[in-house]
């Protein structure tokens, strides 16, 4: 069903009163610019008259005096002067995310309109559309005599806006997204909207937009993520959704579970291996190999023998494979020693990890913030699509039953939001890293009326709709 201004815009379309409005899709806003009514035409004329001044003010300049051709000018500035002037004054304006209609100093809200304020004036084989009232008094539109019926439906739909306004429905204006595709955006929907990425379309619907996209798409694959092929981006996602970060929150919710002399020692011990090696000590050597295996053994509790053991066969070259059962054992020590060798800050972020997380429960790093690596899936189905790698079909495929793992998950559009506020800030540690960005993203979600989150309901049924 089209909502209220795609009604509008139907109900004048082919009509004489078609190009005395505007429709901003953008900003949600029905425009009767101000300098006559049917705008278009009226701003058309003073651009031509002005052109027409400088062409007169050329022309004479060669065969003419000299005071005509200047006069000439002058004109042919004022005029294109008055175009620009006529085409940035705001005239009349519906204001629907606002819910005010403003018109030169007056601001009107929709509650305070009352039905006499618009009416229709016949006149000599026309009609028009007339506002008074409120402080304001401004002819709309002007129709045909046998367009009568056009403009009675238009005024009967003004009102309806002005005394039932379909909030929802406004937020979708321009957009071809279903309920399902719009739950789908408000996953991913503060990643995306730190990105720059619309919510309201999952791709550009022009040419010169795709393109942009594309080398966009491609530029953060590699640079953030780097990845280069289709095939890089799948065994991305499916890290992401088989554990991610989780993983790495639950290893530090075990450390953060420890009592505060084994915290403190493996406190002591992380920073001391991450001093030998930013001094140029490398693993295989003696004391640090006996710092890593006890620091194995306070993170993983009654796998800590385990996982030193492996950490000996991962320095004799052991490496996972598919046919070794100790596989996922090897991934987890390699993995530690990836993080440790490679960011020098790993062990601040991981001590301030285990900070956040003392006093919450063991597995609230691995449950509730399963929308951190989720979230970060979804937006690669949808930078993978720009880069021209996936359709958009296969895409919405693909993250329909991750959207139904999310719905399961938790129980409101502010409760996932909050839990991807909160992995992000572990997966920081702590760290403030453009933090307050994501968080004013979250608001804005909040409290837009475009913003998936208050088009659709958090339980709306995720079926494919499209």
């Amino acid at each position: 069903m089209a909502n209220q201004i795609e009604q509008l815009e139907a109900t004048v379309k082919g009509t004489l009163a078609e190009n005395d409005f505007y429709f901003d899709q953008d900003k949600s806003i029905v425009k009767v610019p101000g300098l006559f009514t049917s705008w278009a035409a009226s701003t058309m004329l003073l651009m031509l008259a002005g052109i027409a001044g400088l062409l007169t003010a050329l022309v004479v300049a060669f065969v003419g005096p000299g005071d005509i051709a200047v006069a000439a000018l002058a004109v042919g500035i004022a005029f294109l002067a008055l175009f620009g002037w006529a085409n940035r004054r705001p005239g009349f304006e519906v204001r629907l995310l606002r819910q005010t209609v403003a018109h030169k100093k007056a601001l009107l809200p929709f509650n305070a309109i009352r039905p006499e304020y618009m009416f229709l004036q016949p006149g000599d084989g026309e009609i028009k559309l007339i506002f008074r009232g409120g402080g304001i008094n401004k002819e709309l539109a002007t129709f045909r005599q046998r367009e009568e019926a056009a403009a009675l439906r238009l005024r009967q739909l003004f009102w309806e806006l002005f005394s039932a306004t379909d909030v929802r429905g406004i937020g979708t204006y321009g957009s071809t997204l279903t309920p399902t595709q719009w739950w789908i955006m408000g996953t991913f929907a503060v990643f995306a909207e730190v990105n720059g990425q619309p919510l309201d379309r999952f791709s550009s619907d022009t040419s010169a937009g795709r393109a942009l996209d594309q080398v966009t798409a491609k530029r953060i694959l590699a640079s953030a993520w780097s990845t280069e092929t289709a095939d890089q981006l799948l065994a991305n996602v499916e890290s992401l959704i088989a554990g991610g970060h989780r993983e790495d929150f639950l290893r530090s919710s075990a450390v953060a579970a420890l009592p505060p002399e084994a915290r403190d020692e493996h406190a002591r011990l992380l920073h001391w291996v991450a001093e030998q090696l930013a001094a140029g000590a490398r693993f295989g050597t003696g004391p640090i190999d006996t710092a890593m295996r006890r620091l194995l053994l306070l993170r993983h509790g009654a796998h800590g023998r385990r996982h030193a053991m492996a950490y000996d066969a991962f320095l004799a070259g052991l490496r996972p494979s598919p046919d070794n059962p100790e596989s996922p054992v090897l991934a987890e020590v390699g993995h530690l020693l990836v993080q440790l060798s490679s960011d020098p800050d790993f062990w601040k972020e991981e001590l301030n990890r285990v900070a956040m997380l003392v006093g919450q429960p063991a597995d609230l790093g691995l449950n509730k913030h399963m929308i951190w690596d989720y979230a970060r899936a979804m937006m690669l189905y949808r930078w993978g699509h720009q880069a021209g790698w996936f359709t958009e079909e296969y895409c919405w495929e693909r993250m329909l039953p991750l959207a139904r793992d999310i719905q399961r998950h938790y129980g409101s559009w502010t409760e996932m939001g909050g839990y991807y506020l909160s992995g992000r800030r572990l997966w920081a540690g702590g760290a403030p890293d453009n933090q307050d960005r994501f968080e004013q993203a979250f608001e804005k979600l909040r409290t837009d009326v475009r913003s998936p989150w208050n088009i659709v309901d958090w339980g709306h049924p995720l079926h494919r709709d499209w």
